[in-house]
């Protein structure tokens, strides 16, 4: 027998509205640092938690155990090997093309630091495709840092520490009144600057008057 009441009901499908909301704003302000560095700032409560979650969650990671498997088949097969000869011959064939000076030191420094370069690419790339395989996601601190503010039975618990971050999240998702709040934000960069420039050349015509 179902036992929830219809107000029950409306409740948490509001809160399901709710979370997809904020996870559809989260995703277009993710793609612009400074705003996910404010949603971060504003929320200061959750990230610290999800940063405890994050961490919990990376031990167990697919993506680091596919990383440390791929890597020592690669160094077991010279693939680095391969890698140091490979740049360390090219360099020497720039450096005669273009009649450069280079000490067998500086080659070897040189070819190492792009083998290994190229090595961590390829073992990331590896790794990547490896997950694509077997259906399986990185754990990364933004997709913890989202679970945590878009879960509906987890919104009554984030809604206090977080306030400031879901009304800066509710302003966003409006775009009238985020192009009125980067304009405030602005005008008061805009004051601040414009203060501090006539103060400080008033400061140093008194100073030059003076003397």
């Amino acid at each position: 027998m179902n036992t929830e009441t219809p107000i029950h009901r409306n409740r948490e499908s509001m809160f399901i509205e709710f979370s997809d909301h904020i996870q559809r704003t989260f995703f277009k302000l993710q793609k612009r640092p400074l705003y996910l560095l404010a949603i971060i700032i504003l929320g200061l409560p959750i990230s610290f938690v999800a940063g405890f979650v994050y961490l919990y969650k990376k031990r167990k990671d697919p993506y680091q155990s596919f990383s440390i498997q791929i890597k020592n088949k690669l160094l077991d097969e010279g693939h680095m090997e391969r890698l140091h000869s490979k740049y360390k011959k090219q360099i020497e064939r720039k450096a005669a093309f273009f009649n450069q000076d280079y000490t067998p030191a500086e080659i070897n420094k040189l070819a190492k630091q792009w083998a290994e370069e190229q090595f961590q690419k390829d073992v990331d790339d590896k790794a990547n495709d490896e997950l694509i395989t077997y259906k399986k996601r990185k754990i990364t601190y933004k997709d913890t840092f989202l679970s945590l503010i878009s879960n509906p039975r987890l919104i009554l618990y984030t809604i206090l520490p977080g306030i400031l971050m879901y009304i800066f999240l509710w302003i966003c998702s409006n775009p009238y009144l985020k192009f009125i709040m980067e304009r405030l934000l602005m005008s008061i960069f805009v004051i601040f600057g414009v203060t501090f420039l006539v103060f400080t050349i008033l400061y140093f015509l008194k100073w030059k008057n003076c003397r």
